[in-house]
């Protein structure tokens, strides 16, 4: 039905338009003047009835246009709505493989974070708690990694044991990650100012944080 209506619509344009111009003709043109013997008054109201018929049906051809585009464009200004922030580790997951060097482990952390906007006002900082033997806490990892526009976040650069707590095969590791602002702190200390080899006790005064990850427990397995 409404397929119909703009069909009739635009054929009733159609026919404004084209007896918009015969009267325009008809106002303008000096031989047909002359023919009809009209006044001068008479072709001006013949001229101008014709232009306005005229633009009567021009508009009703655009309205359709004029109302699709308007509609594409509050499609394209609906914003999104973002789901509620989150950050998760993909990996490693219950087994961490690494070539152990002097006690140290290295490896890399993979996940997925969202529900924040814009993604550079964001960073994601890991936190790596050697439970055997048993460290004194979270130590922060740094620098800290930024979200992709896919979601992704990478943490290419995580270590774990020391010459004093050296991590063997077996070891056990607890790994998780944070989201947070880039004002971050930790008791008025920017995350990003902390002192190196920096843990943490619990995350609970870390100021500024959007998201923490659910806790993922490793067993160290030496390449």
């Amino acid at each position: 039905m409404t397929e119909n209506f703009l069909s009739f619509r635009s054929g009733v344009a159609l026919l404004m338009m084209v007896l918009g111009l015969i009267l325009i003709l008809l106002g303008t043109n000096e031989r047909i003047a002359w023919r009809i013997d009209w006044s001068p008054v008479k072709l001006f109201r013949f001229s101008l009835s014709g232009g306005l018929i005229f633009l009567v049906g021009f508009g009703l051809m655009l309205l359709p246009g004029l109302q699709n585009m308007r509609s594409d464009r509050a499609e394209v200004d609906l914003p999104t709505p973002l789901p509620d922030p989150f950050i998760s580790i993909n990996a490693p997951k219950e087994t961490l493989t690494c070539t152990v060097r002097r006690g140290i482990c290295r490896f890399e952390i993979l996940g997925i974070a969202g529900g924040v906007f814009p993604l550079g006002d964001y960073q994601i900082y890991t936190l790596v708690y050697q439970l055997e033997p048993r460290g004194p806490g979270y130590y922060l990892q740094r620098p800290s990694t930024f979200i992709d526009m896919d979601g992704s976040w990478k943490q290419a650069h995580v270590s774990v044991g020391n010459a004093k707590l050296p991590v063997t095969a077996g070891s056990s590791v607890r790994i998780q990650a944070m989201l947070v602002d880039s004002d971050a702190s930790f008791d008025g200390t920017p995350l990003r100012e902390l002192p190196a080899e920096f843990y943490f006790g619990s995350t609970k005064s870390i100021e500024g944080m959007i998201a923490i990850s659910d806790i993922v427990d490793l067993s160290v397995v030496d390449e």
